[in-house]
């Protein structure tokens, strides 16, 4: 480690255009280890890297030092399209939207009165893209829950029209379905996020989400921080936006004046429950932003197979490097969250580039995992390989902590797309370091981090996270925090998995 970090010292300014490699022992397999792994937990979540938000020195210096390593280690970098050389940065245009506060952003017309909300208003514009210069304006419906799902006997679209109109819907689900009284509906077919997918495939121009009166008690205040200040991708927007459909939430007030003389009351499910048109009602959303534009970077490099036919084809591996920087004058450094699974990712990196799999392994660290998923979304849309070859993505994103709130590692979404991924996790396993794996899903984390980006495209995807704690996202995320010989094992774990996938024939 004391070399490497040498290395990065002396070459860090010109390596990109360097297309040599460093040699090493050839043969040799190296182990992962506690050491290696708390000493680069401890270099990326240091107070010099100011909390890696992108676009940052500090989260460039933190992408020099994983290429770095990539490079030390005998990693390939992929061809420049361009020039032809040969880089490990992979390029991620994001554009940073902050909405015009005097302009009036909502408006609600309601049998001929209109009421008009700006941006310091409360509404908030949850589901970011880049349609700044767009008008949304349409008649509203109210869509219930928003689930369309006739073969599992609950149907809210039936019998209405949703084409160029706004649906008006339900965050929750209902009750029944908590409780397991309606089966079989998948549990990420329930998410908010596939029922917005639902509205905007029958035609929706945008979604009214209903929050509850206790929702808005507790959170409001933090929604609205963040709601008209928001990152995307040019003319792509964040991977929650991939249906083009704006999301809207409004508070208890504007709700009761849309349902106004209507048959049922959202806010205390009073009336007959049921899809119907919001008469008089019309809303439009014409925000108005500032757009600045900047570049982070992707790290990616791939250790390539040996068979001449697997060779072809890739498992993914990755963790997002970025952070959200400092807050209130505190750095938030961001160890478990996710200089954890960074960590992890170029010690695993390590094994595989001296263990001759038969398919090729790509190794990812993903930028502006914290603003929307952007850097891992901008890959799966940009990749060097053909998407259709990635064969699984294991994504690691807080690894760290085994005192987070999944006993002890979550192994979230493995059988969404095909079930024989979770099976291989389970049983290798079993059969190698045999820690406690947590198997209950969560659509909120399996949503929120980068495999999502790779599940949107119909890959097998798995995250593996030790779950939420105290400290998440505050400057007490730090180094002294983590248990190192617990990520060994994470790490441990996530190497034999890969070997496993990329051994031969995996899924049938």
């Amino acid at each position: 480690m004391r070399t490497f970090r040498t290395l990065f010292t002396l070459l860090a300014s010109g390596l990109f255009s360097v297309a040599c490699s460093i040699p090493s022992g050839e043969g040799l397999i190296p182990d992962i280890t506690a050491d290696e792994l708390r000493d680069h937990v401890y270099y990326l979540a240091s107070d010099r890297l100011q909390g890696r938000k992108p676009g940052t020195e500090g989260y460039n210096t933190a992408a020099s030092y994983a290429a770095l390593h990539f490079l030390q280690a005998d990693l390939e970098s992929f061809k420049n399209g361009l020039t032809g050389s040969r880089r490990y940065y992979q390029h991620v245009p994001i554009n940073h939207y902050e909405q015009d506060k005097t302009n009036t952003g909502l408006t609600l017309s309601i049998n001929g009165t209109t009421y008009s909300y700006s941006a310091s208003d409360r509404f908030a514009v949850t589901f970011e893209g880049p349609f700044e210069q767009n008008v949304f304006t349409g008649q509203a419906v109210f869509v219930g829950y928003g689930i369309h799902k006739p073969e599992f006997g609950w149907d809210d679209y039936q019998n209405i029209d949703l084409n160029r109109k706004w649906a008006v819907m339900l965050h929750d689900v209902p009750d029944s379905l908590k409780n397991d009284e309606l089966e079989g509906i998948p549990e990420d077919h329930l998410s908010h996020t596939s029922r917005i997918s639902e509205a905007q495939q029958a035609g929706a121009i945008g979604v009214i989400s209903l929050y509850s009166k206790e929702y808005f008690n507790m959170q409001w205040r933090n929604v609205l921080r963040s709601s008209h200040t928001f990152y995307g991708l040019p003319q792509t927007g964040a991977p929650g936006m991939i249906y083009g459909c704006p999301r809207i939430a409004i508070d208890s007030s504007a709700i009761r004046l849309l349902f106004m003389d209507q048959p049922f009351d959202p806010l205390n499910h009073e009336g007959e429950y049921g899809s119907f048109d919001l008469k008089g009602v019309e809303i439009s959303l014409n925000p108005v932003y500032e757009v600045h534009s900047f570049s982070s970077v992707n790290i990616v490099a791939v250790v390539h197979g040996e068979d001449p036919q697997l060779k072809n084809e890739f498992i993914s591996v990755g963790a997002h490097l970025d952070h959200i920087g400092a807050v209130n004058n505190f750095v938030i450094n961001g160890a478990d969250d996710n200089a954890s699974g960074s960590a992890a990712v170029l010690e695993v990196a390590e094994k595989v580039a001296r263990s001759r799999p038969k398919r090729s392994v790509l190794f990812l660290l993903y930028t502006a995992e914290e603003i929307g998923l952007l850097g891992s979304f901008y890959f799966v849309s940009n990749a060097p390989v053909p998407a259709e070859k990635i064969i699984a993505n294991i994504n690691l994103d807080m690894v760290g902590r085994p005192d987070g709130d999944a006993d002890d590692l979550a192994v979230i979404g493995a059988d969404r797309i095909n079930p024989h991924l979770k099976d291989l996790i389970v049983e290798v396993n079993g059969r190698t370091v045999n820690i406690l794996l947590d198997q209950v899903d969560s659509n909120s984390l399996f949503e929120r981090s980068d495999q999502y980006s790779f599940y949107l495209r119909g890959i097998p995807s798995v995250l593996f996270i030790t779950g939420l704690h105290n400290d998440y996202h505050t400057s007490r995320d730090d180094a002294d925090k983590i248990d190192y010989d617990f990520l060994q094992q994470v790490s441990e774990l996530t190497y034999e998995v890969i070997m496993e996938l990329a051994g031969g024939e995996v899924f049938p």
